[in-house]
């Protein structure tokens, strides 16, 4: 089966989209908190799977981009849906319920320390004494993120096992969606994952929330939110880590996720006016220092980065 490809991967081209999608979700645990003052969170999964689903059936549909599911691979997309978006958005929706927006992406961010315990029984994938140290590194910024923003104050027992168990499950899609790519385009794998996701999420919605949907009186911020929550977190973010997947792997792919609590926290200082201590910028420094050290044997080296960005064109 031959693999459309809208991008021509370059030697960046992978980081970038790995970073890109941080970015992304480093967002939607602000938005999430915002939505879910209205809504129920089975109704806010719902609703940005629809939305996402309805914007990438459009674009793969009008570009050719999509790619038949042979008959083989149907029971792969249904366990690739079921841990993502079914089983991990149900933990984190539901943990972000309990927790500030804060508390969960730092979390969310342990994913790198499970990951490779997968990917090494199902994907014969290994790292490296220097790649296991940048994935120290990386964790220990992250904690440094942590106690400066005094994490204590916005967690509860409840929030965190929900979220715990998002992790849990990010090791599963990963396995199954990196098999994946080996066969389809990113563009046909979360369009699939997103609308089997719908087909999962309708029972739980019409056994949990529908009732509440009339009475929420959700604004236009709430509604922006949301749309902002299946644009950005349900579309893009997965089609630029696919992508990532695909060629670094998953090992190195879920380290990116340390740079969550990063974006988090740089978006809420520009668009919230929180504050960003000293201490907290070293944190930023020590995991971006991690990732860099976990890339390494990929041949990611910062003598490669100054010769593409300052050769000459």
């Amino acid at each position: 089966m031959t693999i459309h490809r809208s991008l021509k991967p370059g030697k960046l081209f992978p980081y970038s989209m790995a970073i890109l999608a941080m970015m992304c979700w480093g967002m939607t645990f602000v938005w999430t908190k915002q939505v879910l003052g209205v809504f129920e969170p089975i109704t806010v999964l719902l609703f940005r799977l629809i939305i996402s689903s309805i914007i990438l059936w459009v674009f793969i549909l009008s570009t050719g981009l999509f790619q038949r599911v042979e008959p083989t691979d149907r029971k792969q997309f249904l366990f690739t849906a079921l841990f993502s978006p079914f089983l991990y958005f149900i933990g984190e929706t539901f943990g972000l319920k309990y927790v500030s927006p804060t508390v969960g992406a730092v979390i969310i961010t342990t994913i790198p320390v499970v990951t490779p315990i997968g990917a090494r029984v199902f994907l014969k994938e290994r790292l490296g004494w220097i790649n296991l140290l940048g994935l120290v590194i990386s964790f220990a910024g992250v904690m440094i993120i942590i106690f400066s923003d005094e994490i204590e104050k916005g967690a509860t027992i409840k929030g965190i096992l929900f979220l715990a168990f998002a992790v849990l499950v990010s090791v599963g899609y990963t396995v199954f969606v990196k098999r994946l790519t080996e066969q389809y385009n990113s563009f046909t794998i979360v369009t699939m994952q997103n609308t089997i996701g719908i087909l999962y999420f309708l029972p739980l919605y019409f056994i949990m929330d529908h009732q509440t949907i009339m009475s929420a009186q959700p604004g236009i911020n709430t509604w922006l939110s949301l749309v902002a929550l299946a644009v950005f977190g349900s579309t893009l973010a997965f089609l630029f880590f696919t992508n990532a997947l695909r060629i670094l792997g998953a090992n190195r792919s879920s380290v990116f996720t340390n740079l969550i609590p990063v974006f988090t926290a740089f978006f809420a200082w520009v668009l919230l006016g929180e504050s960003l201590s000293w201490i907290k910028v070293a944190g930023i420094g020590v995991v971006i220092t991690g990732v860099l050290f976990v890339q390494l044997k990929t041949g990611f080296k910062l003598a490669n980065v100054y010769r593409l960005a300052f050769r000459k064109r």
